[in-house]
């Protein structure tokens, strides 16, 4: 697929990749820690991710993020996102909102 975009658990938009210096490895980015106040319903849709993908409940925040990330800086302006079989079919289209 063309414009297929690979979401992962951290995104860099550094110029050099997050490395101190060119051709040496990505450094770790400083941890923050961030506190959030969910709806039940929402906190309990979080564990069930997190359950389902055999993540943490922070890896999926991370995955959401750059989901939104993607939604808000590649897509076109009806800001819409397509998710497709394996076939390129269309399956389900998102739409972000503005």
């Amino acid at each position: 697929m063309a414009n297929e975009t690979l979401v992962d658990d951290e995104i860099d938009t550094s110029p050099n990749g997050g490395s101190s210096a060119p051709g040496k490895p990505p450094s770790r980015p400083e941890l923050k820690r961030l506190n959030i106040n969910l709806p039940a319903t929402l906190l309990e849709e979080l564990q069930q991710l997190a359950m389902a993908s055999g993540k943490s409940m922070t890896e999926v925040v991370r995955t959401a993020l750059g989901l939104v990330h993607v939604a808000y800086t590649q897509t076109g302006p009806n800001r819409r996102l397509t998710i497709s079989d394996e076939n390129g079919r269309a399956m389900k289209e998102i739409i972000v909102p503005r």
